[in-house]
């Protein structure tokens, strides 16, 4: 089986992963989506509110230490195997390989129905596809979403088109970083200069490269680790019953060394404490406010505070939660005991607090808010008074 092969297989289990992950709903939600109107973040059933978005700088942390991680030990593998770039434009090479007029034109058309693919499916991060497709179809009015759609469309387009593989030779700040995450022992494409004498010289391996260069000048900054010029050599040499003269090798041969071992041990570290610190998110918060002015005096002379209870509930299912209130014995709480809040969403309720002592001074109260699982949150207000 060629390289070429197991790349197509990378790719489409990519595109399935990328293009199928909005789709997948869990509690009601999508499995991943940063809801703008709201400022919520779905991931995998957890609800990440604004106020707890140091997760999703730790989910940040966790991919640059992995993407180091496996830059250091296998290259520039994500460039030649599942960077977008490269597999559309692959797409669109192969769509040509016939010696035809057609298969002239046929590349560039097929790039713009892959650019609206990959456009949609970057808006699905944002919005739900289901209400996406509402929206384009005019059932559901959001001018903006369109918008961003043809830019999108646009803007990639242009970029296969036009800049192609050249993006990755010149622009693509990760080939400029290769220099500071390789070390002597990092996976490459390499000529084996130790039989170069078994070369045949007919030069394939240059032609099928896509960002042009020959290979056997030794490893370049702009390799991809494709893996095309492997497979071009083997077509060539095998017949002859000798091995290729290019392949993928460790350096040195050192894969375990203690640098790949630091960043694999952050890397772990860092994903083991995002799940730590995801599965310990609170389930609900809630916030005490006063409602108008600080007392009132009725008219049989008992003072009277107004407070409200701003209750988040930021699980993925309804929740009913008790409501206790903590103070002087002389204070009588009028407001609900339980409250019923949907998933996701704010509910408010005002809680009257009377003082039937006219002597009464300012005090602390705790209000207390607990769901069927026992976990419980308070908050310390002041019962004001004359």
């Amino acid at each position: 089986m060629t390289w070429k092969r197991y790349r197509t297989v990378a790719a489409l289990a990519e595109a399935l992963l990328i293009i199928g992950l909005p789709f997948l709903r869990i509690r009601g939600e999508s499995a991943l989506r940063f809801d703008i109107p709201t400022l919520r973040l779905y991931l995998f059933g957890k609800v990440i509110w604004m106020q707890e978005f140091f997760v999703v700088f730790l989910v940040l942390l966790t991919l640059m230490l992995l993407f180091i991680f496996i830059t250091n030990l296998l290259g520039r593998v994500w460039c030649g195997w599942l960077c977008p770039q490269t597999v559309l434009l692959d797409i669109g090479q192969k769509s040509g390989m016939m010696r035809s007029r057609i298969s002239l034109i046929l590349p560039h058309v097929i790039l713009f129905p892959l650019s609206m693919v990959v456009a949609a499916s970057l808006i699905w991060y944002f919005v739900s596809p289901y209400d996406f497709f509402s929206i384009m179809s005019g059932k559901t009015k959001s001018p903006a979403v369109p918008w961003f759609f043809f830019s999108m469309t646009a803007i990639v387009y242009l970029d296969l088109e036009f800049l192609g593989r050249r993006f990755c030779r010149t622009v693509c700040p990760y080939a400029k970083l290769q220099s500071t995450l390789f070390d002597r022992n990092t996976l490459v494409v390499e000529f084996d200069g130790a039989r170069a004498d078994k070369c045949m010289g007919c030069d394939k391996c240059v032609r099928v490269c896509p960002v042009g260069i020959d290979i056997k000048n030794g490893l370049q900054m702009e390799c991809i680790a494709c893996a095309q010029c492997i497979d071009a050599c083997r077509s060539m040499t095998e017949p002859r019953g000798v091995k290729s003269l290019i392949g993928y090798t460790f350096g040195e041969g050192k894969v375990i060394r203690p640098k790949a071992v630091i960043l694999f041990a952050l890397s772990l570290f860092s994903f083991l404490f995002l799940l730590y610190r995801i599965s310990t998110l609170p389930p609900f918060d809630f916030d005490v406010l006063r409602s108008g002015e600080l007392y009132r005096v009725t008219e049989k002379g008992d003072i009277m505070n107004i407070y409200m209870l701003s209750i988040r509930n930021m699980g993925g299912r309804e929740v009913t939660f008790g409501i206790t209130v903590h103070g002087p014995d002389t204070i009588k709480v009028i407001g609900p005991a339980f409250v019923s809040v949907k998933a996701g969403e704010i509910y408010r309720q005002n809680m009257i607090l009377l003082s039937v002592d006219k002597a009464a001074k300012r005090e602390p109260v705790v209000f207390a808010i607990r769901d069927p699982r026992g976990y419980e949150l308070e908050r310390t207000a002041v019962f004001f008074s004359p």
